[in-house]
């Protein structure tokens, strides 16, 4: 492994909000426990205060916000789509459970949307993105290949891509594939803006496609803070940390 997936990992392990918030708690313990009463009992408030707004849908929106909020839902323009690319997500090789268990609810949604989309114009192909996660029988390309047949698309249709590890892999990738052709980008919305950075900087132009919108209406200051909540916060966590190293490697 190299050190810059190292480092990758790392940052992107330590500096998620849940990450942020059980150190802020390990600390105060540690002071508490050393007899440092007064600054561990600051840490041990200030990890339920940080997990308390990170997990409070007003901040939650408030991060997903710039980046939902760039690209609107796909509509059919007089571009003629010869491709759809859905991009990879997560899932789990598991022949206990259906297929539709076995993709994570992002991949189902990307999915889903790419097949809509797909379906809007004649003779297109749909690509599917995703690699198998380094330990799973299969990638996550053939698994939306699997789950893409069952709701009616044809094999000579679809096209398996299943090298790419990252988003920046799937640009130059798929970039061999498309060529100057114009195509649909399919991925989360608040995962549209470093993907669309990224595919524009090999040099494509990529029709945006966004779905698995989080960022809810008429949140209020009394709404009552979830786990739910946590995973929008996350995953904007994650998409400005990707946008910072995408741009600090001169990918974006």
């Amino acid at each position: 492994m190299s050190f810059g997936f190292l480092l990758k990992k790392f940052v992107s392990f330590f500096l998620m909000p849940m990450s942020i918030g059980f150190v802020l708690l390990i600390i105060g313990l540690v002071l508490l426990f050393r007899n440092q009463i007064k600054a561990g009992k600051y840490f041990v408030l200030g990890s339920f205060l940080w997990l308390f707004l990170m997990s409070h849908p007003l901040v939650s929106n408030a991060l997903l916000k710039p980046l939902e909020n760039q690209y609107p839902k796909f509509q059919k323009s007089d571009v003629n789509v010869e491709y759809v690319v859905v991009l990879g997500n997560g899932m789990r090789c598991d022949e206990r459970f259906p297929i539709s268990s076995q993709l994570a609810k992002t991949s189902l949604a990307r999915l889903n949307e790419g097949i809509v989309v797909y379906k809007q114009f004649e003779n297109a192909k749909l690509i599917l993105s995703g690699y198998d996660g380094g330990d799973e029988p299969y990638s996550c390309a053939v698994m939306y290949s699997k789950m893409a047949e069952f709701l009616g698309v044809p094999k000579e249709d679809m096209i398996v891509e299943e090298r790419a590890k990252d988003t920046h892999d799937e640009a130059l990738l798929i970039k061999e594939i498309v060529k100057k052709r114009p195509f649909a980008l399919v991925t989360s919305a608040n995962h549209m803006p470093r993907s669309m950075g990224l595919f524009k900087k090999v040099g494509l132009k990529p029709i945006p496609a966004p779905t698995d919108f989080l960022i809810r209406k008429k949140v209020t200051l009394f709404a009552i803070p979830n786990s739910g909540t946590m995973r929008g916060t996350r995953q904007a966590f994650h998409e400005y940390l990707g946008l910072a190293w995408g741009k600090l490697r001169g990918q974006i």
